[in-house]
C-alpha cells in the first residue's frame, strides 16, 4: 500500500493534468497560417468530416482534444515520407499541437494513467507545432467516384443517369463535397448538389484557377472536352447545326471583349467553398455545364453572390441544388429553331454536350416544406425575345417578390434580359414541372437507342468475377444482350473504359469494331458475328 504523501501528490499531479488539458484552447487560422496552394483540411478525429472555422477565419481545438489534418499521402509538407492520408494531431497549450503517433499498431494516447498523461503533457509543450507546420507541399487532389444511377427526381431513376461523387480519399473512405447526376449518353450534367455554410465567408482567398478535369468514366471516348470550350470551335460546330457559318459567327464572337460565347459554368461553384482544396475540387467538367456568358457573368453570377451574402448574414446552412432544363436553340437561316449542342459529329449524326435553356437553383433551408425554400430559374438564351421568353421559357408563377434578397435581381430582367431572364417558383410549383415535363426530358437521355455504354458497364460491373478477364467475356456479354439494340459506338465506349481492367484483348476488338463500323452496320447482331468471328484465343 502506497504512503499517504505519494497517493495525495498522485492526486493532485492527475488534477493538474485534466485542468491544464482543460484550459487550453489551440486555435488554427486558416487564411493566416497557411498559403493557398498549401492550406490542408481539418478534419474530425476520425477522419470523415470537414472542420469549418467559426471564429474568424480561424477553427478553434479544446485542450487535448485531437484532430486530422488532411493532404494524401506523401504530400505533407514537413512530413515528406509519410505515407497515410492524414496527420493525428492534439491540442497542447496556446496554439500548439503535437502530433501523435499513427493509430496503426500503436497505443492511443487516451489510454495512458492520468500521471502518464500528464508528464507527456509537460513533455509535449516543446515538441510541439503551429498549425501552419502541417502545410502540404501541393494542393489538395480531388477524387471521383461513380455511385448508381440517379434521376430528375428520386423515383424515376435512369440508367442512362449516373451518380458521382467530387471530394477526397480519406484512407479507404471518400469524403464527399460534390453530389453529380452526369448523363453519360449525352455527355451533360443533369444537376449538381453542395451544402453552403456561413463558414463561407471565411474562404481561402487568392486560390489561382485549375485546368479542369475531364472524368473518363463519364466521358467515355469523347476526347479534349476543354477544346468544345473554345471558340473557334464553337463557331465551327454551330455553323453545322444552323447550316450558316455567317449566322454562327454572328451568335459566337470572337472579340476578346465580348460576352458572346458559351463559357464552362460550374454548377456548384468554386465560390461556395472555403477551404481551397473544395474550391478546386468544383473544376471538374461533370460540375459543368454551357452559359452563355453573358448569362453566366450576368444574373446568374448575381444569384449565387446574393445567396452567400443571405446565408452569412442568417448565419444558416443551405443544402443547394442547381440544374439544369431543356436545350437552348438558335435560329438556322431559314428561320426555324435548331438545338445547340458543343459536339457534332455530322458524319454519325452524333450530337453532345447540350447547351441547357434554363438553369435552376434549388435552395432548401431546413426541411423541404420550410416556406424560406425557393427554386431560381435563369433562362440561358441571350437572342431571344422578351415576348417569346416569357410566353415559353416561364415554367411557374413567378414569386421572387416574396424574397427581399432575390427580388431586386429579378426587377432587373427588362434591363438585363440578354445577361439572363431571372424568376423564381415554389418548391411545389417547380415539382410539378418537373413531374409533367419528365418524360420529355428523359428523351434526351436516350438518343436513339433504348441502351447505352453505361448499361453494358453496369452488366460488366455486375458479372466481373464470374465472366473473367479474357475475350470470352466480351462475346459471352454481347451475347446475353442480343435482344437489346445497341450501336457499335456505345460498345466501344465501354471496351475501351474497361480495358485496363479487363485485359489488353479489347483492346483489339475495340479496333476491329471501329473498323468495321460503317461497313458492317449498327446493330447488336453484326457485333456479335464480328466478335465470334474473332475466335476464343488472344488477337
Amino acid at each position: 500500500m502506497y504512503p499517504l504523501h505519494i497517493l495525495v501528490s498522485f492526486l493532485t499531479l492527475s488534477l493538474s493534468a485534466n485542468l491544464a488539458l482543460c484550459r487550453s484552447t489551440c486555435t488554427i487560422n486558416l487564411n493566416e497560417e497557411f498559403r493557398p496552394r498549401e492550406e490542408p483540411l481539418i478534419l474530425n478525429v476520425a477522419g470523415k468530416e470537414i472542420l469549418y472555422p467559426t471564429h474568424g477565419s480561424s477553427i478553434q481545438v479544446k485542450g487535448g482534444d485531437k484532430i486530422r489534418v488532411f493532404c494524401g499521402s506523401k504530400n505533407f509538407k514537413n512530413y515528406k515520407d509519410h505515407s497515410e492520408d492524414t496527420v493525428l494531431i492534439q491540442c497542447v497549450t496556446g496554439n500548439r499541437f503535437k502530433t501523435l503517433r499513427s493509430p496503426t499498431g500503436n497505443s492511443d494516447p487516451d489510454s495512458k494513467t492520468p500521471l502518464l498523461q500528464f508528464l507527456s503533457y509537460l513533455l509535449s509543450a516543446s515538441d510541439s507545432y503551429q498549425g501552419g507546420y502541417f502545410s502540404c507541399k501541393a494542393p489538395l487532389k480531388s477524387a471521383v467516384r461513380r455511385s448508381g444511377p440517379c434521376s430528375i427526381l428520386d423515383k424515376h431513376r435512369n440508367n442512362h443517369l449516373s451518380e458521382f461523387n467530387i471530394g477526397f480519399q480519406v484512407d479507404a473512405y471518400l469524403l464527399p463535397i460534390i453530389t453529380v447526376c452526369f448523363n453519360t449518353v449525352l455527355k451533360s450534367v443533369l444537376w449538381s448538389k453542395h451544402m453552403v455554410s456561413p463558414s463561407v465567408q471565411y474562404h481561402m482567398t487568392k486560390v489561382a484557377r485549375i485546368r479542369f478535369i475531364q472524368d473518363r468514366d463519364a466521358y467515355g471516348t469523347l476526347k479534349n472536352v476543354e477544346h468544345l470550350y473554345d471558340r473557334n470551335q464553337q463557331v465551327e460546330t454551330i455553323s453545322k447545326l444552323v447550316n450558316s457559318k455567317a449566322l454562327a459567327q454572328k451568335y459566337i464572337q470572337k472579340d476578346g471583349h465580348s460576352l458572346a460565347y458559351f463559357a464552362r459554368g460550374h454548377l456548384s461553384p468554386k465560390g461556395d467553398f472555403v477551404y481551397s482544396g473544395e474550391q478546386l475540387a468544383t473544376f471538374h467538367y461533370i460540375n459543368v455545364a454551357p452559359q452563355w456568358q453573358y448569362f453566366n457573368g450576368g444574373q446568374w453570377e448575381k444569384i449565387e453572390s446574393a445567396l452567400r451574402n443571405y446565408i452569412v448574414h442568417n448565419g444558416v446552412k443551405v443544402h443547394v441544388t442547381t440544374g439544369t432544363i431543356g436545350i437552348t436553340q438558335l435560329e438556322d437561316e431559314k428561320g426555324e429553331d435548331k438545338d445547340i449542342y458543343l459536339y457534332y459529329n455530322q458524319n454519325k449524326g452524333e450530337k453532345l454536350v447540350k447547351v441547357p435553356k434554363l438553369y435552376f437553383k434549388l435552395v432548401q433551408f431546413g426541411n423541404s416544406s420550410s416556406p424560406l425554400n425557393v427554386a431560381i430559374v435563369g433562362v440561358n438564351q441571350p437572342y431571344e425575345n422578351h415576348v417569346k421568353m416569357t410566353t415559353n421559357d416561364v415554367i411557374c408563377e413567378d414569386v421572387c417578390h416574396r424574397y427581399p434578397w432575390l427580388s431586386s435581381i429579378s426587377e432587373q430582367n427588362d434591363q438585363r434580359q440578354s445577361a439572363g431572364y431571372i424568376y423564381c417558383c415554389t418548391f411545389k410549383d417547380f415539382r410539378s414541372y418537373l413531374e409533367s415535363a419528365k418524360d420529355s426530358m428523359l428523351e434526351h437521355t436516350t438518343l436513339h437507342d433504348p441502351m447505352t455504354f453505361g448499361e453494358i458497364r453496369d452488366t460488366i460491373e455486375l458479372n466481373e468475377d464470374s465472366f473473367g478477364p479474357n475475350q470470352e467475356d466480351v462475346r459471352t456479354l454481347v451475347n446475353t444482350r442480343l435482344h437489346d439494340p445497341v450501336t457499335f459506338g456505345e460498345i466501344r465506349d465501354d471496351i475501351e473504359l474497361y480495358e485496363d481492367r479487363f485485359g489488353p484483348n479489347q483492346e483489339d476488338i475495340g479496333d476491329k469494331i471501329e473498323l468495321n463500323e460503317d461497313s458492317v452496320g449498327p446493330n447488336q447482331q453484326d457485333v456479335r458475328s464480328l466478335v465470334n468471328s474473332l475466335g476464343k484465343g488472344p488477337e
